[in-house]
Formats: C-alpha cells, structure tokens, sequence
C-alpha cells in the first residue's frame, strides 16, 4: 500500500490530507486541528516559548504537555495561596503563580459541561475583564491567565459560566510581587484567624468580648458604638476607622494607628494611647479623662470640646492641633498643661 501526504496551511488551521490507493479502490481522510498563535496561552494551557514558536511556524500546539498545574519545563515558578467554591458538584478553584517574572491566576474546575466553553467574568471596583476557556471531555476546566499591568490590589468578583450552570465567589488578589489569594471580603468579615484582618468590614453591632484584637487590621472599619472596654488593641491598625460613641475605656492602644479616625463623642478613659498615631482625627467631645497619652501624635487632629483633664500628655505632639474649649484641667507634663 502506497501513501501520499500532501499538508495545506490556510489561515490560522492546520489541514492533513491522507490518501490510500489500493489498486482501483481507495479513501481521503481529512483531519483538522486548531493552531493557537497565543503568547500567552494554547488552548486550555499555559504556552512555554519553544510551544510558542512552534505556533507561530504554524505547527500545532495541541498536544502541548503539563506537570502537575504549570507546563513542563518552566522555570522559577511559585505558586501562591488558592480559594475555591462547590456549588452542587459544580467546583472552581483559583491558584496562583508566579512564572519568568510574571503573576497568573489559574482557574480550574470540576462538574462543567464537557467540551463547552466557559466564560469568566472579573469584576473590581476598577477593572472588569471576560476571559474564555473549554472544558475537556471530561467537564474539567483549567483555565491560566496572565494577570495584566493594570491590574490593582482589591476584592474581585469571579463569576463563571458555561451557559448551563454558573458559580461566582468572591477573592481578594494582591498582585504585587507574588499574587496571593485570599478569602473575599464578606467571608473575611466572619472569620477570627488573628491577627484579624477586618480592614474595611462593616462591624456595627458585632460583639467583639471574646475576638483578640492585638495587631488587628480594622483600617476603614466601620465600629460606631463599638463595646471595646479594656481591650488590648495595641499595635492595631484603625486608620481611617468609624469610632463614634465607642467605649474605649481601658483599652491598651498602645503604638495604635488611629489616624483620620473618626472617634466623636468617644469614651477613652483611662485608657493606654502611648507611641499611639492619631493624626488628623475627629476628637470633638472625646473623653481621655486620666489616659496615658505620652508620646501620642495628635498632630493636626480636632480635639475642640475634647476631654483632656487628668491625662498624662509627656511627649505628646500637639502641633496644628484644635484645642478650642478642650477640657486641660489636672492634665500633666506637658506645656499646654500649663506646668
């Protein structure tokens, strides 16, 4: 039996035409495979350069091998941190790594149609992209996707479909050297893995008696009227944080970060603020009777109507400082104490 290969090239597809002659009788076979000229990606897999010179040369890049969750043969790879979701058998998990200077996410999933597409979308405050991959024949999906420059630091929406079934969940991505993954904001907002991080969380209400808030991240948190008596919050993070009417009473703020806070009307008797930052905040009518707040930066902060009296001031930063009927009775070791 004699064979004759001919192989045409047209556009971006790759034909292979087979012809058997045997005597009077014979067949055409034709086979049709995709060529994907992608820097980045092939398929369904992460491109390696040698797959993508072989694209552009116009071979075909179908067959391109995986070890383990990258290509084989990368170099310096790191993988990050992962977050995933199940919804009935429906998974999608999101990995991260780092490959030849560059951060990827990579999507994968079990339970999808086979042989379908699946869209997915990402959704920031500030950046919004829809990406496109296949299942194989098994419904798994597996997806790698070159995080772009433009990219910023913040909770994403991930929301993937394949047109019958659809799963979403929520992440926060830090692209900055190594991408890692975590939980997204609303389930972040629950747990108590310290030291808690409940930067921007909406905390109204939420009994914090037994939550150890040592070096806590609460920066934009929102706590007005927060139960936080005798608490150790030192070297915690409450910039930009919502104190209105919060009980501070004997709380040990210590090398606190409390700049731009907002604490009117909030009771901090008694309370340990030294090497404390409160820069630029809200003070009107909060109440530091008998505090130690040596050393505290209040530089720029608004403590009109404020109450001082008794308060250990050595070493504190008064400068640009609203003191405009703040009660200074008893206060100590400090010019503005008059002694």
């Amino acid at each position: 039996m004699k064979f004759g290969l001919l192989v045409v090239l047209l556009a971006s597809c790759l034909f292979l035409l087979v012809i058997s002659n045997n005597d009077a009788h014979g067949f055409i076979e034709i086979k049709k495979y995709k060529v994907i000229n992608s820097p980045d990606v092939c398929g369904e897999k992460l491109c390696s350069p040698l797959d993508e010179q072989k694209a552009k040369k116009g071979i075909s890049t179908r067959d391109i091998k995986v070890c383990g969750n990258v290509p084989c043969g990368v170099k310096n790879e790191t993988v990050g941190q992962s977050v995933s979701k199940k919804s009935s058998q429906l998974t999608l998990k999101i990995d991260s790594f780092f490959i030849n200077e560059r951060n990827f996410l990579l999507f994968k999933g079990q339970g999808w149609h086979n042989l379908h597409n699946v869209e997915i979308a990402i959704t920031g405050q500030t950046f919004e992209t829809s990406i496109r991959s296949k299942t194989g024949n098994d419904g798994n999906l597996y997806m790698p996707w070159p995080i772009p420059k433009s990219f910023a630091d913040g909770t994403y929406s991930i929301f993937a479909t394949d047109g019958i079934r659809s799963i979403e969940i929520s992440v926060e991505i830090i692209a900055n050297g190594n991408v890692s993954i975590s939980a997204g904001k609303a389930d972040r907002c629950n747990s108590t893995k310290t030291p808690i991080n409940w930067s921007g969380c909406d905390l109204y209400g939420r009994v914090l008696t037994n939550v150890v808030l040592r070096m806590a991240k609460l920066k934009n948190a929102n706590l007005p009227g927060a139960t936080l008596e005798n608490k150790d919050l030192s070297g915690a993070d409450l910039t930009n944080a919502n104190l209105k009417n919060a009980n501070l009473d004997g709380a040990i703020l210590v090398g606190a970060d409390l700049s731009y806070s907002n604490m009117i009307n909030a009771k901090v008797r008694g309370a340990d603020l030294s090497n404390a930052k409160i820069t630029y905040a809200k003070l009107y009518k909060t109440d530091f009777t008998k505090s130690n707040l040596s050393n505290v930066d209040f530089a720029g902060a608004t403590l009109s109507y404020s109450n001082l009296s008794f308060a250990d001031l050595k070493g504190a930063n008064l400068e640009n400082t609203g003191t405009w009927a703040t009660n200074l009775n008893n206060c100590k070791n400090h010019p503005i104490c008059g002694k």
